[in-house]
């Protein structure tokens, strides 16, 4: 189906912002953008209707003007070939009207002529496209001019012997004053001896050129071509022209290159003698004028293509309107009768007879809504109109009232002859997404709702930690009453002893805009009682990452912290009673050895040399032995418990792990042990000095204790770091053992190998003191391959900065 170009479709070209001119295939004048208008002094009534070469006659005061004649041959070529065509710059003189004087008016254009062919490929009119590069010829002819006039003032000033100084001057100051870019160059190393001041704004006003080499003082030109160029011309005296020659320079002195485009002259100068003396320099800048060729190139390359579109648009455009989802219509006249409606608009109305019909009588609906009121509105101003999410109630045919539809729409008036014959409807049913925004907006109160009473305390906060919301669950429970614009009062309920430290955290992790996890504190209560609580921030930031603020929740943990003091309180005084019974042991258990000694020195010694005697005697003193040993270790463990706070300083670890090994060398030597230490990775480890050494000294000596007797024993001490940890392992080939099954390798007085001697304390108390101070143990073994232990030390804030 083709489309015909009815007025009201014509009208799509004259807003364009190019020059634009639509023909029928019989050189008739269809329509022109306005600013095709604008450049040839013309009125679109006084076009419209005309034949192209009575509108535009040629210049009779142009005694070679032939535009009619060109123009005319592209034209027929177009309507033969059905193929654009591009013509040469073309001088195309236009009528001036009255205001502006008699005659015509010279004028220069790229002028492109386009087919739209219809369905069956003929041609159904025809697009002029121009171009305007008046001024931009106009002045390359000024240039051409002057350069012309130069020259010949320049061969007078140099071949005169009476009036070298007059001339001189003459020239000097013609230099000064000329339009064009000049300079002068004297020498085989073009040493600027004059430089004039449209020169030194092309080149950057404050660079110093007089008495410096072309190469000095114009670097950027390197590889350009030009210092070859002013070569050739010195060495052969041939003057050299250079047309729209493309040349980049560092006018601003930024390091950044600007290309510019130069028609320019280097003309030899001689001396009297007729000798090479130097080399003037005479440059046009013609940028402008092979942007306006490049930007006509560029515009008929997309003309083509919009060509090619409208072509293909022409076989859619029904269908597009068609199958759209907006709806669209256009109404005509003061009553809006429909002149056109898509399946989309009628859809809306089913059943409905609406061709030729008033809106008003059509959907009498549209009165009740205000929408005939907004159609008169834009149809007597002219001024459109933006509707968005309006309802619109059904009507019935019985006169009942129907589903409400939400419209987002435009009403355009659409003219003729500068008159406004119309409106123009896009619109769009919004009314899924209305139901959906309002389906979220009732979920958004709910849920603020449940969040008023949660059983826990939400709040917000902004970017810099203000509070900007609290539940109400908070307020009902604390008993608070402040207003909504001073939230932050509710810092008040901390008690003043938590106060100083909580803000401390809460301050840091606002810095690093991080989740931020509280310190336990407590927090007053409606009835005045303090509770324990703890708090926990995370971030939230805009789509592009920018922070907006924090959402936090508090929860009261009264009841398990009450629990936990109790519990520590229980160890407290099971480690008192420890340390006591130890302690009251000792006296015991010392006397029993002493009596057992006295017993020794008074028996007869044939009583000593009975086997059973001296067997009983043993049993006797090995138990004595066991259980000073037991109390020893009892009082171990109770010092472990007390030393739970001990200070922690940074620890070399090379050194300890030497002063360790000589500790153990009686072990080394006799077993023949290697040991190799890796700890470069964390050389220094803060902790307890003497708990460090305690944890190092028991796997070292664990690993050579238990030691396999089929191979010579190898230690391997290694350590690395993580995010948050210090990992010390050690590794050996001894015994290894079996870990499956309720394992109780960390358990007090535990042993999985009883060949040696070994109290089963030495790893609960490693255990016991790793996790004191935040850290963990981990082990890895298999039996007759050996064992892996690695301690996690806890690293600090500033270890990790």
């Amino acid at each position: 189906m083709s489309l015909k170009l009815d007025k009201s479709k014509l009208q799509v070209f004259e807003t364009v912002p190019d020059l634009y001119l639509i023909l029928s295939p019989d050189l008739i004048i269809l329509n022109a953008s306005n600013a095709y208008l604008e450049a040839t002094f013309t009125l679109r009534e006084q076009l419209t209707g005309k034949h192209i070469f009575e509108a535009f006659p040629d210049n009779p005061e142009h005694v070679d003007a032939d535009g009619v004649s060109k123009v005319r041959s592209s034209l027929e070529y177009v309507l033969k070939h059905k193929t654009p065509h591009q013509m040469e710059v073309q001088r195309y003189d236009v009528p001036r009207p009255a205001h502006l004087g008699t005659g015509f008016e010279e004028k220069f254009w790229y002028p492109i002529h386009t087919p739209v062919l219809n369905a069956t490929q003929e041609v159904e009119y025809i697009i002029q496209k121009v171009v305007d590069i008046t001024k931009e010829v106009q002045r390359e002819a000024e240039y051409k001019s002057f350069v012309k006039k130069s020259a010949q003032q320049i061969e007078q000033a140099v071949s005169s012997k009476n009036q070298i100084q007059v001339e001189r001057e003459k020239l000097y100051s013609l230099f000064m004053q000329a339009p064009a870019i000049i300079a002068v160059l004297t020498g085989p190393d073009h040493v600027f001896e004059l430089a004039n001041p449209r020169f030194r704004e092309l080149v950057g006003i404050d660079r110093p050129l007089i008495g410096k080499r072309v190469r000095e003082a114009l670097p950027e030109i390197e590889g350009q071509g030009f210092f070859e160029l002013l070569d050739q011309v010195y060495g052969t005296g041939i003057p050299f022209r250079g047309t729209e020659t493309p040349v980049r320079l560092d006018a601003l002195n930024t390091g950044q290159l600007e290309q510019r485009y130069f028609d320019f002259i280097y003309q030899p100068l001689r001396n009297d003698s007729g000798e090479m003396q130097g080399i003037l320099a005479f440059l046009v800048d013609v940028t402008e004028k092979v942007a306006a060729r490049q930007r006509a190139a560029a515009l008929q390359a997309e003309l083509l293509a919009n060509a090619q579109k409208l072509i293909q648009e022409r076989e859619t455009y029904y269908q597009v309107f068609e199958q759209t989802p907006a709806a669209i219509c256009i109404q005509r006249g003061p009553e809006h009768r429909f002149e056109y409606f898509n399946a989309a608009y009628q859809l809306l109305f089913p059943d409905r007879e609406l061709q030729g019909q008033p809106v008003a009588e059509a959907l009498p609906e549209t009165v009740i809504g205000g929408f005939v009121a907004l159609l008169d509105q834009v149809y007597q101003t002219g001024e459109t109109y933006f509707g968005y999410e309006r309802p619109l109630t059904i009507i019935q045919p019985d006169g009942s009232r129907g589903e409400e539809i939400y419209f987002t729409f435009t009403y355009q008036a659409y003219r003729e002859n500068g008159q406004i014959v119309g409106i123009s409807t896009f619109a769009y049913n919004v009314t899924q997404q209305v139901h959906e925004r309002q389906q979220a907006a009732q979920m958004a109160a709910d849920l603020k709702l449940v969040a008023a009473n949660a059983p826990v305390f939400i709040f917000r906060t902004d970017a810099t930690g203000h509070i900007t919301y609290v539940n109400d669950s908070l307020l009902e429970w604390s008993g608070l009453r402040i207003n909504p614009n001073q939230l932050d009062q509710v810092w008040d309920m901390v008690h003043p002893d938590d106060l100083p430290e909580l803000n401390q955290s809460f301050t840091q992790a606002l810095r690093a805009g991080q989740p931020w996890e509280s310190p336990v504190y407590r927090i007053r209560r409606r009835d005045g009682e303090y509770r324990w609580s703890i708090t926990r921030t995370q971030p939230y930031f805009t789509p592009d990452q920018k922070l907006v603020g924090y959402s936090g929740v508090n929860v009261e943990i009264h009841a398990q912290i009450e629990l936990q003091q109790q519990l520590t309180r229980t160890n407290v005084d099971l480690d008192n009673f420890i340390y006591t019974a130890s302690h009251d042991l000792k006296a015991p258990i010392l006397n029993i050895e002493g009596l057992l000694e006295a017993l020794q020195y008074q028996l007869p010694a044939e009583s000593l040399l009975a086997e059973d005697v001296q067997v009983t005697l043993d049993l006797m003193q090995n138990s004595v032995q066991r259980f000073k040993r037991t109390i020893g270790h009892l009082t171990e463990v109770t010092k472990l418990q007390k030393e739970n706070n001990a200070a922690a300083i940074p620890i070399h670890l090379p050194a300890l792990l030497t002063e360790v090994q000589l500790d153990l060398a009686h072990l080394i030597q006799a077993s023949q042990a290697q040991i190799e230490v890796a700890v470069d990775d964390c050389p220094t480890i803060q902790f307890s000095a003497k708990n460090l050494r305690s944890i190092v000294y028991n796997l070292l000596s664990n690993a050579l204790k238990y030691r396999s007797p089929l191979r010579v024993p190898f230690i391997r001490v290694h350590c690395r770091e993580t995010a948050e940890y210090q990992v010390l392992s050690v590794t050996d080939n001894g015994l290894g053992m079996d870990l499956t099954g309720n394992n109780k390798l960390f358990s007090m007085f535990q042993r999985l190998h009883t060949h040696v001697e070994g109290s089963g304390i030495g790893l609960y108390m490693v255990k016991k003191i790793i996790e004191n101070a935040g850290g963990k143990i981990q082990v890895q073994s298999a039996v007759d391959q050996g064992s892996t232990f690695q301690v996690y030390f806890r690293r600090n804030k500033e270890q990790v900065q």
